[in-house]
């Protein structure tokens, strides 16, 4: 019989395939055994030949499986358990079922006999010891099948034993007449052979639980630890009675500590079977009790899968009573995480809490449906406000949508908020619920962390405009009456005003409700001239845009509203400011100075959703600049002048045509916009205040921007309006971030971080945090779009690892798409950041020599193993960058610009910058041979600048540091150094011919080829620890060899600089100029990383065709009050001995778990057996 091949294959039934077998063994039960071991052998992936005297003799069968075991081939470290493909994956399944259905077929016959089962598990259990992997998880699965089909023949025979004690004692209890002493007999005697089967059963798998599963289940190889306790899991289920005890629940418990998720799941998954079965709880008692801390701590697990099933579980000890108060909050507060199964798994949990205890059940009885449908948001709300934050109802709704009704129950929440007389806390949390309900039906924007399906389904777009159509029918009506009640509160009317955006405006049509659109226009119009805070009015004015920004019918009775709202706020903002009345901008504590900045808060809010050029405001604007100017004031009311002029001029470019040009226009950006620069650079120098220096520098890099060279790139038309800033501008702008965004140690006392600050909800830290994150993005976008020359980047990479915590992201982002727009700009500007802490620290040194104890010593030698970590691994690409930087390097440290100096004066003390070789040495690891050795390499150049001195005498103390990097570079990788030192090299002084590669002719050739060592065999480790290879691509360029007489230092040029050695290197010939313009650097980041997103949300995107109407959004998105990220500290885990392998990492809302591992005090992990198990 081919076993194998039949079941791999899976073409015949495998119940006839084991009734076959069994007719084979019926017949001739030595042959029938030798075939079914063959079977289990050859699915091992050995194919070892086995006869069947060996079933026989004594020392056969442990003889056999030491020859197995000792010329089994594991170089491939494949068998079909673990081979892939559709085939190898169906044998899996094939080979479980065809156990179970051999054993099946034995039940009634061969089961019992004194050869099959025996005979059968010597083998399993001797392989399953096997140190040969295949034999061992192979047999074990086998091993561990059996016991499940003998757990499942148990139960039965256990049920039919049952039924015939029953009829026993039925029996017995009759009288007289009815009472039969031979059926008495015959249950009696049926009894006692059905026990002595069932003795047959429990023996053998009591023996493969001692035998195979208390060593396999700690095994090394975590699918077999896996596999047994998931059938470990199904024997208590299908035959508790032998397997729910104490003596095997353990294995279950100590599991739940396992290092691999893969395991742990099991474990709970397991665990979840068996408390789904109300009867058995009373036999987990005590496990429960001693392991119920480690179910509720995994909740946490760092596995996604691991921590949702544990919810489960949890769920269920929930149902049971079996949790505590304390315990049952933990799980609930999961809500709020930012894995959105987690959250939805503790849904279920939360729901179940609430709304299934008696004492709330027991409160509805007597209350109409409505009443109940309250008492149940109330309830939701009570969790809300108990156990989030107001920012985080976004996570609670994306939570519970889908798991309750509630949420979408829009007249309960609005009758609560009209009717109900409700507690100042309750309002703003129910206004809050209702306003995230409202954006989640309409389709919004998941909160950070949770991410929607990229391909939303038909059906689920139905339901999505079903649920945006009854939202809008029922809030459009009942918004107007909020917004008049909650009126006075500005964090209120925020909410419901946003609620207006997702509206479906055709249903005010469709359903005939205009008079509430009317309604709704005039509480608008009524809350812009009632109010005066600035989020406020951004948010007024952007409800206000999205209801007028339409074709429908009701359009001209937006556009009324709005041009009459237009109308009143300029012409208060020019009568305020007529007739020369500037003073109240010069005192913003004054009265007339507080309502010049209400109409100027209103004004800039208008400019930012409306074109206000036809309005005539410029002009006005201008007049304010400048006599803001004149005087040197530069106050908040300031700040919105300059927004408005800024918006006035964004309005101009949007409206021009792409093909022709209005005269009007170019006039006035080629005369006024040069004033206004004027004046934003004069703030940005002059004045006294940080936030209005800040938006000053903002409104300024937007126009920078805007009128950019990559406006020409998009429309030829407009270069006639492209403006250069000077390199003062620069300057100024440049020493501003530095001051503003660098300030401070750069510790996160001084500096907002995203760990700390952010989680202790202080307002203040948080508005100056995003402040500082904008302006960086703004100075960087002018980096990359070639606005600023990339070099002035380095002042900002020198804060790389100091600012790490706060900026790190955003710097990294940053230095990446630098190196994408030009490799040698990069380098030299990554080389210029390390050239600036060098000169600091030598200014702190003393006697002129480099102090290396000194902190920023440390500091810059960790900043230059990052950039090494940035610029790349394949080495191929990376040429002119590591090229350049050595270049750089090396003249910096080698070039005498001291005209004074004769050449034979170049003792060390000349050479002030030998030091820094240490730092370009970082990088030499990542040179490849031909750029080492080439006739413009990186060889020659450092022999045509070494001194006279150093050649001389190479090992003198004071050029150590010069030697070891002439060393390093010399060298060649995976080849021994020849004896023959660079300085011999140099200095002619060598008995050796050498070639223009800087090795011996004889040795150059092959030297070379061996370094290479073919295709991917020369491996190295650089001083970061990172693995490096020597592409096979890289070939030498075939040169001329020099005569003997030939001196190599004549290849270059003594007298030339690294300007004129790079333009002659073909290794760097690219433009030094400036990035290309058209290629623009910042592009969507495929990261998921929400920091990075939220960044380049931050900066715009400054490559759309349109880009005015681009830097218009960017500037609405800067003012608009957002909906922030909320930061949620869940409570510490339960457990206070779960190690850190298992506490969650994964993100959660901006903080990951900080729990202490103190190690667990239960014995599980053991050391290696000689078997090769743990």
């Amino acid at each position: 019989m081919l076993l194998f091949k039949s079941v791999k294959e899976g073409k015949s039934a495998l119940t006839t395939l084991a009734s076959d077998w069994l007719e084979l063994y019926v017949s001739d039960n030595t042959t029938g055994l030798t075939e079914l071991v063959k079977f289990i052998i050859e699915s091992c992936g050995c194919n070892a030949t086995l006869h069947t005297a060996v079933l026989t003799s004594d020392r056969g069968i442990v003889q056999a499986i030491q020859e197995l075991t000792q010329g089994f081939d594991e170089d491939s470290g494949d068998y079909p358990l673990i081979m892939s493909g559709p085939l190898y994956k169906r044998f899996r399944n094939n080979f479980s079922e065809f156990i179970e259905r051999v054993m099946f077929c034995c039940q009634h016959g061969p089961l019992y006999d004194e050869m099959f089962l025996p005979s059968l598990l010597e083998w399993l259990v001797g392989l399953a010891d096997s140190q040969v992997r295949a034999f061992r998880h192979t047999c074990t699965l086998a091993c561990l099948k059996i016991t499940t089909s003998l757990s499942n023949i148990a139960k039965k025979s256990r049920e039919s034993l049952d039924k015939t004690q029953r009829q026993l004692e039925s029996e017995k209890n009759k009288h007289g007449s009815k009472k039969s002493s031979d059926r008495q007999k015959t249950l009696e005697r049926s009894c006692k052979e059905q026990e002595q089967r069932l003795i047959d059963l429990e023996e053998p798998m009591s023996m493969l639980f001692s035998s195979v599963f208390v060593h396999r289940y700690k095994d090394i190889f975590p699918d077999i630890r896996a596999l047994c306790i998931s059938e470990l899991g199904m024997w208590m289920r299908e035959y508790s009675c032998l397997f729910l005890q104490d003596k095997y629940l353990k294995y279950i418990g100590w599991t739940l500590y396992d290092k691999v998720g893969e395991v742990r799941l099991r474990a709970v998954e397991s665990l979840h079977f068996l408390y789904e079965e109300g009867t058995l709880i009373p036999m987990l008692q005590l496990f429960t009790d001693r392991f119920r801390n480690r179910l509720v701590s995994m909740v946490m697990d760092k596995d996604d899968t691991v921590a949702v099933q544990a919810v489960k579980v949890c769920k269920l000890l929930l149902d049971s009573e079996l949790l505590n108060t304390v315990e049952t909050e933990y799980v609930c507060s999961l809500v709020f995480v930012e894995n959105r199964a987690v959250a939805q798994a503790a849904t279920e949990f939360l729901l179940a809490k609430l709304f299934s205890q008696d004492e709330f059940q027991n409160s509805l009885e007597d209350l109409n449906p409505t009443q109940v449908a309250q008492a149940r948001v109330r309830e939701l709300l009570m969790f809300y406000m108990a156990y989030g934050i107001l920012e985080h109802g976004a996570y609670f709704v994306d939570a519970l949508w889908g798991h309750t009704d509630l949420l979408k129950d829009w007249s309960v929440m609005t009758d609560l908020l009209l009717e109900l007389e409700l507690s100042q806390a309750e309002e703003s949390f129910l206004i809050e619920l209702l306003t995230c309900c409202a954006i989640r039906a309409a389709g919004g924007s998941p909160p950070p962390g949770r991410v929607y399906k990229k391909i939303i389904a038909t059906k689920e777009r139905k339901n999505i405009s079903t649920d945006r159509e009854s939202m809008t029918i029922h809030i459009c009506q009942a918004l107007p009456s909020l917004l008049h009640k909650f009126s006075t509160d500005k964090d209120k009317v925020i909410s419901l005003l946003s609620i207006a955006n997702h509206f479906e405006l055709n249903l005010y049509i469709v359903m005939r409700l205009e008079s509430h659109y009317t309604e709704l226009l005039d509480c608008v119009y009524g809350i812009i001239n009632k109010h005066s805070n600035a989020d406020l009015m951004n948010q007024a004015v952007s409800t206000l845009n999205y209801l007028t920004a339409n074709d429908l019918a009701i359009k001209k009775t937006g556009e009324v509203a709005r041009n009459k709202l237009i109308d009143e706020i300029v012409s208060r903002f020019k009568d305020f400011f007529s007739a020369g009345n500037y003073v109240p901008i010069e005192d913003p504590e004054s009265e007339s100075g507080q309502e010049s900045e209400v109409i100027l808060t209103r004004l800039k809010s208008l400019y930012l959703y409306f074109n206000l050029t036809r309005w005539g405001c410029f002009t006005l604007l201008l007049k304010l600049l400048n006599y803001c100017n004149q005087h040197g004031v530069y106050t908040t009311p300031v700040s919105s002048i300059m927004y408005c002029a800024s918006l006035h001029i964004n309005w101009v470019v949007a409206s021009f045509n792409k093909d022709h040009l209005d005269e009007a226009g170019v006039k006035l950006i080629n005369e006024k916009v040069p004033t206004v620069l004027r004046v934003l650079e004069d703030s940005l120098a002059y004045g006294d205040d940080d936030n209005v220096k800040a938006d000053s520098f903002l409104i300024l890099s937007d126009l920078i921007s805007l009128l950019s060279p990559n406006l020409i790139n998009h429309t030829p038309t407009f270069k006639h309006i492209v403006i250069t800033p000077s390199i003062e501008l620069q300057d100024h702008c440049t020493n501003f971030v530095l001051h503003y965004v660098f300030s401070g140690e750069g510790n996160k006392d001084d500096v907002v971080s995203d760990q700390e600050d952010i989680d202790k909800q202080d307002g203040d830290k948080l508005e100056l945090y995003q402040k500082k994150r904008e302006v960086f993005a703004a100075f960087t976008r002018l980096i990359l779009y070639g606005s600023f020359p990339m070099v002035l980047a380095s002042r900002i990479f020198v804060h790389y690892i100091r600012y790490y915590d706060a900026f790190g992201s955003m710097m990294k982002l940053t230095i990446s798409k630098c190196k994408e727009a030009s490799h040698v700009l990069w380098s030299k500007t990554i080389l210029q950041s390390l050239k600036q802490l060098f000169e600091e620290v030598k200014d702190m040194s003393t006697e002129g020599q480099i102090d290396k104890t000194l902190a920023e010593w440390s500091y810059l030698k960790e900043l230059a193993k990052r950039f090494n970590l940035l610029t790349g691994f394949e080495l191929t690409k990376i040429r002119k960058i590591i090229v350049s930087i050595h270049l750089g390097g090396i003249e910096f440290v080698l070039k005498r610009n001291d005209a004074t100096l004769s050449p034979t004066d170049d003792n060390p003390s000349n050479y002030p910058n030998l030091e820094f070789l240490d730092i370009v040495q970082e990088f030499s690891h990542k040179l490849i041979d031909e750029d080492r050795y080439s006739e413009r390499g990186v060889n020659f150049f450092l022999g045509s600048l070494l001194p006279a001195s150093y050649k001389s005498r190479p090992k003198l103390k004071s050029w150590k540091t010069l030697h070891t990097f002439v060393t390093t570079i010399y060298k060649v990788a995976a080849k021994k150094v020849p004896q023959t030192t660079p300085a011999d090299v140099w200095s002619g002084e060598s008995g050796e011919d050498f070639s223009p590669t800087g090795l011996p002719k004889k040795q150059s050739r092959g030297g070379l080829r061996g370094a290479r060592g073919g295709r991917g065999r020369a491996r190295g480790r650089g001083r970061t620890g990172m693995t490096t290879l020597l592409s096979p691509s890289v070939t030498l360029t075939s040169q001329s060899e020099p005569t003997e007489e030939q001196d190599p230092l004549a290849l270059v040029d003594p007298s030339s600089s690294l300007a004129s050695h790079q333009i002659s290197s073909p290794l760097i010939s690219e433009e030094t100029a400036s990035p290309k313009l058209h290629s623009p650097a910042i592009q969507a980041s495929e990261s998921d990383n929400p920091e990075i997103t939220n960044w380049l949300d931050d900066m715009g995107n400054l490559d759309s065709p349109n880009m005015v109407t681009s830097t218009i959004e960017h500037q609405r998105k800067r003012n608009v009050p957002s909906r922030k990220r909320p930061c949620y500290d869940p409570p510490e885990p339960m457990d206070s001995e779960t190690p850190v392998a298992q506490t969650r990492r994964s993100k959660r809302i901006n903080l990951s778990s900080n729990n202490s591992s103190k190690g667990s005090n239960i014995e599980f992990l053991h050391e290696p057996d000689s078997d090769g198990s743990l």
